[in-house]
């Protein structure tokens, strides 16, 4: 009884990843991410630009997210809804505080650990290198969970990928920024390539009305 309403709850959630278009506008934010990443990279050591660069990339990142999210329910507006319909489901009372302390609980640890290992808490090992190994495994930790809560196989997928690069990543021994950039462009491709060929599965399942269906 109880894995039988499991599946009823996942089901909301399921249909909102269904069309893959989650997924790209996260490729697409990943992404941009590992050009922030690589683009500082190319910055001169002691230019000013590094301040500035620093401080510009949380205004950039939400303006982006809020415009992607825009284009999301517009492409879902014309895409989706239009062929499988809107589905709308009662949200448990208070889940946007447990989704904004969970989230939060996440970055708090992350900067922790990202802090850490900047520091100079071992002087005689570069733990700055463990950086993309950390990331990667943290976040394929949250994919997994994300996947097993979700039950969408794609994101089991995408843990793996993340692990891998983060291992990939430390074993080349990339710079810290060159790192960073390259494993989000990773994830950001994986993302894309995810999102990509879930859309054109759910086009060819749900063709629009006026399309021949075979």
């Amino acid at each position: 009884m109880k894995s039988e309403i499991e599946k009823i709850e996942k089901r909301p959630i399921q249909y909102w990843y269904e069309d893959g278009l989650n997924e790209l506008a996260f490729g697409a934010i990943d992404l941009c991410a590992g050009a922030y990443f690589w683009l500082r990279t190319r910055i001169p050591q002691g230019s000013a630009w590094h301040v500035l660069w620093a401080i510009g990339m949380f205004p950039l990142l939400y303006v982006g997210i809020h415009l992607l999210n825009n284009m999301v329910k517009t492409l879902k507006q014309n895409l989706t809804y239009s062929r499988t319909g809107f589905v709308s489901f009662r949200r448990p009372q208070g889940w946007r505080k447990w989704f904004s302390i969970r989230g939060a609980i996440f970055g708090a640890g992350w900067a922790l650990v990202y802090g850490f290992l900047r520091s100079d808490a071992f002087p005689s090992v570069n733990t700055a290198a463990w950086i993309p190994l950390v990331t990667g495994l943290i976040f394929a930790g949250a994919f997994i969970w994300a996947g097993m809560k979700t039950g969408i196989f794609r994101l089991l997928v995408t843990a793996v990928i993340s692990a891998l690069a983060g291992v990939g990543l430390f074993l080349a021994g990339l710079p810290e920024m060159a790192a960073l950039g390259a494993f989000w462009g990773i994830l950001g491709v994986s993302f894309c390539l995810s999102g990509a060929f879930a859309l054109l599965r759910y086009l060819r399942r749900h063709p629009s009305s006026g399309a021949d269906p075979s």
